[in-house]
């Protein structure tokens, strides 16, 4: 089943729509997840694999999304929702057919009934709650966290796969990485939802044209982040009504991912992030892949063990961590979107301002020139 593939509405013109979080939603999480509540969470979520952590998310947090960019990590966490979801669907079509076989006969009905209602009791656990001994808690129990406190999302019914997928497209990717995201997103008939800068341009080239020269990524790196995937990403959220999503940050990745819980509230974005696989290893994700055939990236193969935008990724060396190859000779380790929303935001309309006053004193010495008598 191909998926069902949404793409964020163009702007009309070059200005860029500034998008801020709901501040109800926002409000809202932080309500329930307070510190002491999310260091309560993940003490318990601390000590199980990451397909329960999984299923806790599914269960417990609505308007749940993955944004991912299909790296390992993403694709791991991708086939273990899908894996997930197909089990569901088993259990749910097994309960329909027992509660729809005939009854010939008052014992058998009485038996039928029986064995159905244990088969809708267990379909209905693993889609509502999941029980105290898979989590180790009760206190995980998806009535610890009310649907009515955070607004859910609706699913795409026609899609087996429980978590629609949020891809932020730069205009900057590999080739292989926009090849991978359609192909991994059929592959697993999972909701695919585009988001690019606002703007007219659709291209790199366009992008340059607009925004001018030397390249923005190189002249203000945190301008070109802003464009190219902060804004888009609380757009995306805007839209979607997005309230949690999973990423496919971990630890061994270092800089700022060094320290990061299972979960995290992000209070400017107004989203709670599920970092599932934050406990992994490299090569616990690449086994993984290995194992269950999981497509990846074929850069990968050479040597590009974390890709992102074409002019800031390089192979990583011999004994370099696997984010070394981003943004090399750089103090920089993130791209923006696990900043601060609100200091990128204000940081960027900081330095448009400046460029606009620039612009303004420019033009006023161009001006001056051309009026100059001739010889003067």
């Amino acid at each position: 089943m191909a998926p069902s593939v949404a793409s964020d509405a163009q702007a009309s013109s070059s200005s860029v729509k500034h998008s801020q979080p709901s501040s109800s939603p926002a409000l809202s999480a932080a309500a329930i997840f307070t510190a002491a509540y999310l260091d309560h969470l993940n003490s318990q979520l601390a000590t199980l694999e990451p397909q329960k952590i999984i299923q806790w998310a599914l269960v417990s947090l609505p308007g749940l999304y993955q944004t991912t960019a299909f790296g390992l990590t993403g694709l791991v966490i991708l086939d273990m929702i899908s894996k997930i979801s197909q089990e569901r669907q088993a259990a749910a079509a097994a309960a329909a057919a027992a509660s729809s076989a005939p009854q010939s006969s008052l014992s058998s009905s009485s038996s039928q009934s029986d064995d159905s209602d244990n088969a809708s009791a267990s379909a209905s656990s693993s889609s509502s709650s999941l029980s105290s001994s898979s989590l180790s808690s009760s206190s995980l129990s998806s009535s610890s966290l009310s649907s009515s406190s955070l607004s859910s999302a609706t699913r795409p019914p026609s899609s087996p796969h429980l978590v629609p997928l949020i891809f932020i497209d730069t205009l900057h990717h590999f080739p292989e990485t926009l090849h991978l995201a359609t192909t991994a997103a059929q592959r697993y008939s999972a909701p695919l939802h585009t988001y690019r800068p606002a703007g007219p341009a659709t291209t790199a080239a366009e992008f340059a044209s607009v925004h001018g020269s030397p390249a923005l990524w190189s002249s203000d790196p945190d301008s070109y982040d802003y464009l190219v995937k902060v804004e888009p990403a609380q757009r995306a959220y805007a839209e979607l009504g997005v309230r949690a999503v999973f990423t496919g940050r971990r630890r061994t990745q270092r800089g700022a991912r060094s320290a990061i819980p299972i979960l995290e509230l992000d209070a400017s974005a107004g989203v709670l992030k599920v970092n599932a696989l934050a406990a992994w290893d490299y090569d616990a994700v690449w086994a993984y892949i290995r194992e269950h055939n999981v497509p990846y990236n074929p850069l990968i193969d050479k040597g590009y063990k974390s890709v992102g935008d074409v002019h800031s990724t390089l192979p990583t060396a011999p004994g370099e961590g696997e984010r070394d190859g981003r943004w090399k000779g750089q103090e920089k380790t993130e791209c923006g979107l696990h900043k601060d929303y609100f200091k990128m935001r204000a940081q960027f309309l900081a330095a448009q301002k400046k460029k606009a006053r620039g612009t303004v004193t420019d033009g006023a010495l161009q001006q001056a020139a051309e009026a100059a008598p001739v010889g003067a």
